[in-house]
């Protein structure tokens, strides 16, 4: 199915680009850590408990905890970014200056909205949600010295497609998120398109020479031998002083 694309999201695809294009490179750089850090970062004792078959196994399990970590959080960075895009080419949204606030527009209403981006719904608990509540409370009272009306939206990325009343702000989740900040109720689809133009960028000679660092480095250590997991030794590999 070929999406119809507003104008404004035409103009906004180089820069999402660069954004993957930036992910894809740190990504890289990630995996031309040395194995030794690779290996002395993971848990010894997760992979203890989900064990491994064979050397190889463990050395995939090894780099596929270390790098879904590093992505995980590089990507909430690179989701922020093209939330941001997006807004900026629909509504002249930019990142906001404003403390508690990563995301500044005006809606079709001309009312202020701030937002405060997040990747799901389940980022935090009661407390740090709470801590979300006065942060917004106080960036109510900072803008309404400049603005007669103004909005304050919890907006995650992925989830359930709604919105709540919180009282203080509104949560915004998924696809109505995505809409509410460009109005076009087709921009969630077009950034998952777009993303997939991206998927492992070529990496796949990368992650093989990582995996076959990572193995080497376990077979220089006597982690395995032979075709076995020395798992006392992987222990103390990683705990060593």
């Amino acid at each position: 199915m070929v999406i119809q694309k507003p104008e404004w999201y035409e103009k906004a695809e180089p820069a999402l680009h660069g954004i993957m294009d930036g992910f894809a490179s740190r990504v890289r750089a990630k995996l031309e850590t040395p194995p030794e850090s690779i290996i002395q970062r993971v848990n010894p004792f997760l992979l203890r408990a989900r064990n491994a078959e064979n050397p190889d196994d463990l050395a995939a399990r090894i780099l596929d905890t270390f790098t879904f970590h590093s992505e995980a959080t590089m990507f909430g960075n690179v989701m922020e970014g093209l939330v941001i895009t997006v807004c900026e080419h629909a509504y002249n949204g930019y990142k906001s200056m404003t403390p508690g606030v990563d995301l500044e527009y005006t809606d079709p209403k001309g009312i202020r909205v701030a937002v405060q981006i997040k990747s799901g719904e389940n980022w935090g608990n009661s407390g740090e949600r709470e801590k979300l509540r006065e942060k917004f409370q106080t960036v109510r009272r900072i803008l309404n010295q400049q603005y007669v009306q103004v909005r304050c939206i919890e907006g995650c990325c992925y989830g359930r497609s709604r919105r709540r009343d919180m009282g203080d702000f509104e949560q915004i989740v998924g696809a109505e998120f995505w809409q509410e900040i460009t109005g076009w109720d087709g921009t969630a689809e077009a950034v998952f398109a777009l993303i997939a133009e991206h998927a492992e960028d070529g990496m796949h000679a990368e992650r093989s020479a990582a995996h076959s660092r990572v193995l080497a480095c376990l077979e220089e250590n006597a982690i395995v031998e032979s075709g076995v997991i020395h798992w006392e030794q992987l222990l103390k590999f990683v705990l060593r002083k």
